[in-house]
């Protein structure tokens, strides 16, 4: 078990992993979402469904490129589900309907759901599933550009302040992230789910 900080500033949706792991997954009527920052309190959670384990993807290097990245989010994404992505969203905020273009900016710090991707027209994109609520975008989803399916490949930036997502005390405090708003960059998991 991993003993890590996150808050509703982190982008660390493994730490939500661990937590199932440890203490079950339970339902929203039995445990209802509260948007603050606080402490996690185990006596709520009657668990509906448990975990076995997580897997998070690599992330990009020197060696692990971002069109390896690329095929590999794609594959999990078709092969595994849902997929738990991080990304830089403050941007988002304004975003009502369409393929998101940008600008993103580098600061990943916000833990979504991948759940798909598609084609409109002449734009390729990921499908993201937010946290912020069905009147917010797409019901509750947004449309991100995807380039990794075209000659321009998807492209990589330093995020100079990890410390605000996935990085924790001790990490490099610099971080090459890929994809449009860095949504590549840290991508993880469930595995061996099952009902209690």
């Amino acid at each position: 078990m991993l003993f890590r900080s996150g808050g509703c500033n982190g982008a660390t949706q493994w730490l939500g992993f661990e937590y199932a792991m440890a203490h079950g997954v339970t339902l929203e009527k039995n445990y209802p979402y509260e948007p603050v920052t606080g402490t996690c309190q185990p006596n709520k959670v009657v668990p509906a469904a448990h975990i076995k384990s997580y897997c998070r993807l690599p992330h990009a290097s020197a060696t692990y490129t971002a069109a390896k990245q690329y095929d590999d989010l794609m594959n999990a994404v078709v092969h595994q589900g849902p997929i738990a992505i991080s990304a830089a969203a403050e941007p988002w905020q304004l975003y009502s309907h369409g393929v998101f273009d940008g600008p993103c900016g580098t600061d990943v710090d916000h833990a979504i759901v991948l759940v798909g991707y598609g084609a409109e027209m002449d734009k390729d994109y990921w499908l993201v599933r937010n946290s912020w609520g069905s009147d917010w975008g797409e019901q509750g989803y947004i449309r991100i550009r995807r380039d990794g399916s075209t000659s321009k490949g998807e492209q990589c930036a330093t995020d100079k302040t990890p410390g605000d997502g996935t990085a924790c005390k001790g990490d490099p405090k610099t971080m090459e992230v890929c994809g449009l708003c860095g949504l590549m960059s840290d991508s993880s998991y469930p595995i061996g789910g099952t009902l209690a």
